[in-house]
Order: structure tokens, then C-alpha cells, then sequence
């Protein structure tokens, strides 16, 4: 029992969601090669609705855990926080389908240089197995943000500390929903020699991740930003359009002030 858990903590390394790497290729990959890696990386970065709906949820919380005004706010306006979570979460998934192409061609890279072409057809098939996508679509259902999101919130950037805690979390939930075949199953081939191989990779993805995870676009961020504004100003104008537009003005008092 003890070896299925040390691997399930192996596996659960292997991130959800990437970030951008450059690796260079001393000789030019096969097709072959590169169109099986490219799948690989598409399995990695595989996503759900579910992980949006998680990590905006953590976000908010972590946002009204250290903003006493927006709490209050929230009580005046009831449904404001929901409003909240609402713009926040479709604007994470905007985010992660505008990139989702450049981290998948970087971690496609990633697997060309580390992994030969039987590898590579190995490790594809251990991922797309019926039992290992249970697996990570019970990570990927299980998503947890919490630790980053209370870190982002502060204006920092995260650790691979609070990735690891989130990652055990998820991790243990879904292992949690597999049966002993499956988790023996999967065990076998964290154990394997490739197994081992791919595993050793973590440190270098574990790095990676948090670099994307810190990732964020000028342009991306304003969005971001004018949309939850918005939605906020619109939500308090349905009960009290003149505190609306006190807000509106105080926040434009505030960026001219900025630039000054």
C-alpha cells in the first residue's frame, strides 16, 4: 500500500496544467516522433470545465478571505460574489484557450528531447489506458488552487510549494476513487523503467508549471481586470445605480492618479 502511494504522488506530479519551455533539439526528430510527443502533450494539458470552476472558486475565496470591504459589499449587494466568480471563471478559460496551443507546442519540445520513439509510443499508450485517463479525469474533476490562489491574491507570484500541496490534494482524491486493479495497474508502470524515466522528469515540469502558473500578459491582465470591474459595477447599478457610479469614478480617480 505504501509503494501505490508513493507512486500516485509520482503521477499526480506530472502537471494538469503546463507552462512555456524552450528545449533545444540537437538533430531533427522523425515524424513519427513528433506527432506521437505532440499527442502526449495534448494529453497533458487535457482540461475540463470542472478546473475552471474549481480554481475560480478558489480565487474568489482567497479574494474575499483578505478584502473586508468586498464581504461587505457583498452583504449590501447580495449575489455579488457570485457575480464574482462568474466573470472570473470564464475568463480564466478564455485565458487557457488562447495559450493552450503555444504550451502544448512547447511541451511537445519537452518529450522530443527526453524520449525515443518506442518511449514515446509507450507512454502514450499508458496515458490514453482506459484506467490511467479515469485517473486523471478524477485529478482533473478533484482540481485544487488553493494554495496557489492564496498566494497569486497577494500579489505574489507562487511557489512550487503551493503547487505541490495542491497537486497531493488532488492526488489523493483521486486515487481515492479507483479501485485496486486500477491502482495496481497504474503503479506498474510508474515502477517500469520508462515509468521511473517520465517520473524523473518532474522537477523540470514541476518548474515549468510554475512559471505558468506565474504567467500573465499586460493586455490579459487588463481584461481580466476591466471585466471583473464591470461586472461588479453592473451587479450594484441593478439596486443602487448612483454607488455604481460613485465606484466608477473612484476607480478612474485612482488610475489617473497612477499615471500621474
Amino acid at each position: 500500500m505504501r509503494d501505490l502511494k508513493i507512486a500516485f504522488a509520482l503521477l499526480a506530479a506530472m502537471p494538469v496544467l503546463s507552462a512555456p519551455a524552450a528545449h533545444a533539439l540537437t538533430v531533427a526528430p522523425s515524424p513519427a516522433l513528433q506527432a506521437t510527443c505532440h499527442q502526449i502533450a495534448e494529453q497533458v494539458m487535457k482540461a475540463d470545465p470542472a478546473m475552471y470552476d474549481r480554481a475560480a472558486e478558489a480565487a474568489v475565496t482567497a479574494m474575499f478571505a483578505q478584502s473586508p470591504p468586498l464581504v461587505e459589499m457583498d452583504r449590501s449587494y447580495p449575489g455579488l460574489r457570485a457575480v464574482i466568480f462568474d466573470v472570473s471563471r470564464r475568463e480564466m478559460a478564455r485565458a487557457a484557450a488562447e495559450v493552450h496551443p503555444l504550451a502544448v507546442a512547447d511541451y511537445e519540445r519537452f518529450y522530443l528531447a527526453r524520449l525515443n520513439e518506442s518511449e514515446a509510443r509507450t507512454y502514450l499508450a499508458f496515458l490514453t489506458d482506459a484506467d490511467t485517463q479515469v485517473f486523471l479525469g478524477q485529478m482533473r474533476s478533484n482540481f485544487s488552487f488553493k494554495e496557489e490562489a492564496k498566494t497569486l491574491v497577494k500579489g505574489q507570484n507562487t511557489s512550487t510549494q503551493d503547487i505541490l500541496k495542491d497537486r497531493a490534494t488532488m492526488a489523493q482524491q483521486a486515487a481515492d476513487s479507483l479501485s485496486l486493479r486500477q491502482k495496481a495497474k497504474i503503479a506498474g508502470f510508474i515502477y517500469s523503467p520508462l515509468g521511473r524515466k517520465v517520473t524523473g522528469f518532474n522537477p523540470e515540469k514541476l518548474e515549468i508549471d510554475r512559471k505558468w502558473t506565474n504567467y500573465t500578459t499586460p493586455a490579459g491582465e487588463k481584461r481580466a481586470e476591466q471585466a471583473v470591474i464591470e461586472a461588479m459595477l453592473g451587479h450594484i447599478a441593478k439596486s443602487d445605480p448612483a454607488k455604481a457610479e460613485q465606484i466608477r469614478r473612484a476607480i478612474r480617480a485612482d488610475k489617473i492618479e497612477g499615471k500621474s
